[in-house]
């Protein structure tokens, strides 16, 4: 019955660390796609992922 009780408290703490990382990751990107210049969700990404530096993609870095 007790480790029960410790296993649903680990998966409560677990889930809030999962939920809290979204969140930031969401802010994050929200952050920095509603700066000084305009600049697309797609281009956000793409600039995080790749080693483009052209244009508004070139910013992001």
């Amino acid at each position: 019955m007790g480790s029960k009780i410790l296993n649903l408290e680990n998966n409560k703490k677990l889930l809030y660390i999962l939920v809290s990382i979204l969140v930031l990751a969401t802010i994050v990107l929200y952050s920095m796609k509603t700066g000084s210049i305009e600049i697309s969700f797609n281009e956000l990404i793409k600039g995080l992922m790749s080693n483009d530096n052209s244009g508004n993609i070139g910013i992001i870095k």
